[in-house]
């Protein structure tokens, strides 16, 4: 199972399965269950994490997959406790990015929620970049006008993992508080546990990925690691 640190009691040691989920769940004021299938059980424990961590601006980038349910219940409850929720999210497929669209309009007399959504597919590399790409490191590096880190940086484009953290490791560091990546091959689940650990970031939480025998490289589930940044 998910082992999961919590960072308001120093030792203690949490599973990250139904009942956690369910209680950050209700945290949002949502019903056991109401996450969207495109999410991880570890989105709803980052999210709950970061908000509790957030002052004055919420702000979270989702690179790939935005889980479209728990980034809207997180944003509304960042605007109940008096937050301005900064989101941008991308995604090569426009109906993954409309779900999130739908998901933050407001509803009963709820304003709806701000957000940059954009189709596009990322890359981490400057040498040779696919064509109709973006580069990570530039979304990641826009903040706010001064300058201000990612609360959350949730990454699960495929491929994207391994070669961001090599080639600007330093800039997650810098630009990211804290880190929910999603994992498809060990060799990834191995990078980036050598990249962040030694850059003095912190492992809360992990799954590894559920490998397919016949395909190792294209697993029968998703693994996570969530980490949080030496950022204050």
């Amino acid at each position: 199972p998910a082992r999961l640190a919590s960072p308001a009691v120093v030792g203690r040691v949490d599973a990250v399965d139904d009942a956690s989920v369910a209680a950050s769940q209700a945290a949002f004021g949502l019903a056991p269950g109401a996450a969207d299938a495109s999410g991880q059980p570890a989105d709803w424990v980052a999210l709950e994490f970061c908000l509790k961590a957030a002052r004055l601006r919420w702000r979270a980038l989702f690179l790939g997959a935005p889980p479209a349910i728990a980034i809207a219940a997180a944003a509304r409850a960042a605007i109940a406790r008096g937050l301005v929720p900064e989101l941008r999210a991308t995604d090569p497929d426009a109906t993954t990015l409309n779900r999130l669209r739908t998901a933050l309009r407001g509803e009963h007399g709820q304003a709806e929620v701000p957000a940059t959504l954009t189709k596009t597919h990322l890359h981490a590399s400057r040498e040779a970049p696919p064509p109709r790409s973006l580069l990570a490191q530039d979304i990641i590096r826009a903040g706010g006008p001064n300058g201000e880190p990612w609360d959350l940086l949730r990454v699960s484009s495929r491929g994207l993992l391994g070669p961001l953290i090599q080639a600007d490791r330093a800039l997650l560091t810098q630009r990211v508080r804290w880190l929910l990546a999603t994992t498809q091959t060990r060799g990834e689940e191995a990078a980036v546990l050598r990249g962040l650990d030694a850059a003095g970031w912190r492992l809360l939480a992990e799954r590894p990925c559920l490998l397919n025998l016949a395909a190792p490289n294209r697993p029968l589930q998703p693994g996570f690691q969530l980490w949080r940044g030496p950022l204050d």
